[in-house]
């Protein structure tokens, strides 16, 4: 299973991600989630090195065959059409927030009576809890 984070198109598409579970090999049949498109590996490369075969853990770019760049998006998931990944369209979540720093800034432009203020919103901390 892997979380795909970008993807290109050179001579194919190219999907790039790090493998969380499993293995893949050159030529096995993957699926694609949430579109269940499946497809083949053409190529796999570990840190820029074209290999054979990658375990779960390694950084890689997957080129595969079936599906055309535009139909896949980072988030999408490759993984065992045998075996795939758990998917829901609804679910229940409570999110917190603790704290907020907000911090403006005041610049005066010259001489002249113009000033140009922004505004610096820091990112809260989350907590969730599925």
């Amino acid at each position: 299973m892997m979380p795909i984070v970008d993807k290109f198109s050179d001579m194919g598409t190219i999907v790039i991600g790090k493998v969380e579970s499993g293995d893949c090999v050159k030529g096995q049949t993957l699926a694609i989630y949430p579109n269940r498109t499946e497809v083949k590996v053409d190529q796999l490369w570990s840190d820029d090195i074209e290999v054979t075969k990658v375990v779960s853990g390694e950084n890689i770019k997957v080129k595969v065959k079936g599906i055309e760049e535009a139909d896949v998006t980072p988030g999408f998931v490759l993984c065992d059409p045998t075996n795939p990944i758990k998917s829901c369209k609804t679910f229940d979540a409570q999110v917190g927030q603790t704290d907020v720093h907000i911090e403006v800034i005041v610049i005066k432009m010259g001489n002249k009576r113009s000033y140009m203020f922004a505004i610096i919103i820091m990112p809260p901390k989350l907590f969730f809890r599925l």
